[in-house]
């Protein structure tokens, strides 16, 4: 059997009614599976995956194996009791393999962008619209615009306090609608229009502003009608002053994500351990002292710093492991002289006098 009529007939097998509601219920429960475990794919955590990532995952991978298929298009025992366990070992390896997780980074972006197509057009408040060239364009009203704004003015709009700036948290059904529904109002009250449209690039480029996609490998894009990646703080508008202004602002930002991503497991421990050893260049049996002698601190250091490592994996450029013509040294020594400020507040630290 030919290549070409083998995947002819694996189609026909998946529009089978009980392959379909098997595979349904097989996404369900890896999903399921995923959550308890806290496996990631795609650079999210398994709380803000798709489901329809996971099938994306089933079919590439079934696709790559004709045997598989072979079985399973002619129903060889044993062989759907299989899909699941190679499934799940799929994922596991994805998660292990550090330049696949490089990889699939490199997509979070693209990811972003799909889930928030998904979450306001399935929200009933927003109307979508197509323009060219590829773009999308949001509204609450169906009525035409008689204005627009300028993406310069659409990112001066501040960022609502309440609002999380840790991506994984921000990445949400109800966060994305609260912050798109703030947005579109804050723009419309801008160009003075309740019908104004509003780019949805534009709306991810300045939630990018305030919220560190950290698991995206190029950073942040810039508005426009290719969904491409760069650098923001080369893309800055205006003279040398604003461009620094905004880069220390955008450093500043990251180094306060850091801050909030040290403490996801055990917050004041590596807090202390991190600002100890990181920020005060603290031997270990200052550290012990400090730390009323709990043991083990030499192995929680290599795990923050491989979390350091992860974080600037998004922020390449800023890494002081990156080497590319035009870098700046000094961006690591800005993010780390944000980020121990914050600790040391939080701590405390007084020198001894």
């Amino acid at each position: 059997m030919g290549n070409n009529d083998l995947i002819s007939l694996f189609q026909a097998w998946l529009e089978i009614p009980e392959v379909k509601a098997f595979i349904d219920k097989l996404i369900v429960s890896v999903h399921q599976k995923m959550k308890m475990s806290k496996l990631p794919l795609s650079g999210l955590s398994p709380e803000t995956i798709d489901p329809d990532d996971i099938r994306q995952e089933l079919m590439a991978f079934l696709l790559e194996d004709k045997c598989m298929m072979s079985d399973l298009v002619n129903r060889r025992p044993g062989a759907m009791a299989k899909i699941r366990q190679f499934l799940w070992q799929r994922l596991i390896d994805k998660s292990r393999e550090k330049e696949g997780n490089q990889d699939i980074h490199k997509d979070t972006w693209r990811l972003f962008y799909r889930h928030i197509l998904a979450v306001l057009g399935d929200s009933g408040d927003f109307f979508k619209t197509k323009a060219p060239p590829k773009k999308t364009l949001l509204s609450m009203s169906e009525e035409i615009p008689g204005t627009f704004v300028m993406g310069e003015d659409l990112l001066s709009i501040e960022f609502p306090g309440q609002m999380t700036t840790i991506f994984e948290q921000l990445n949400t059904k109800k966060n994305i609608l609260s912050l798109a529904r703030y947005f579109w109002g804050a723009a419309a009250g801008l160009a003075d229009d309740p019908a104004v449209r509003i780019d949805i690039l534009d709306f991810m480029t300045w939630t990018s502003q305030h919220v560190v996609l950290r698991f995206q490998t190029e950073s942040h894009p810039v508005s426009g009608g290719d969904v491409t990646l760069n650098n923001p703080v080369k893309n800055a508008p205006g003279h040398e002053d604003t461009w620094d202004k905004f880069k220390k602002s955008m450093i500043s930002t990251w180094a306060c994500n850091f801050y909030n991503f040290l403490g996801d497991e055990d917050e004041e421990r590596d807090r202390k351990l991190f600002f100890y050893y990181e920020c005060k260049d603290f031997t270990h049996k200052e550290v012990a002292k400090l730390m009323d002698k709990e043991s083990h601190h030499s192995y929680r250091r290599g795990l923050i710093r491989e979390k350091l490592k992860t974080f600037l994996r998004a922020l390449n450029w800023v890494s002081p492991e990156y080497d590319a013509d035009g870098q700046d040294p000094g961006d690591f020594k800005t993010f780390l002289f944000h980020l121990c400020r914050k600790l040391s507040s939080e701590i405390g630290f007084q020198e001894a006098s």
